[in-house]
């Protein structure tokens, strides 16, 4: 009996270091779709007619209502990082060249403002 519950305590333990990170945070291809999930909301909000900063911010939480990744995975990104910066500013242009292309025209800049 003894040697049954050191098997399988020990089988728990290398279950658990063997088990994929990935399993047990977000990998970085879910974080670089959820940026761009950002971009895409923010695009809608954008052209809604929200100011640019208003639009990424409203975009922001909407995702984070839709995203399946932990907050405290989340808190970690670096959204001043290209591989995060990038998709969000491309899911918003492309969602607002696509959806609202007078005002895509003006988005640039906007983005520009909110960088200052």
């Amino acid at each position: 009996m003894n040697l049954r519950n050191r098997l399988i305590v020990c089988t728990s333990i290398a279950l658990s270091l063997s088990t994929p990170s990935s399993l047990l945070a977000a990998t970085l291809q879910e974080k670089v779709q959820f940026s761009y999930n950002i971009g895409t909301q923010a695009g809608k909000q954008y052209c809604a007619n929200k100011a640019a900063q208003e639009a990424m911010e409203k975009g922001t939480a909407i995702a984070m209502g839709q995203t399946s990744i932990p907050m405290s995975v989340i808190s970690q990104m670096d959204f001043e990082d290209d591989r995060y910066a990038l998709p969000m500013i491309e899911g918003m242009m492309s969602y607002a060249i696509d959806h609202c292309p007078q005002r895509a025209k003006r988005l640039f800049p906007d983005l520009y403002k909110m960088a200052d």
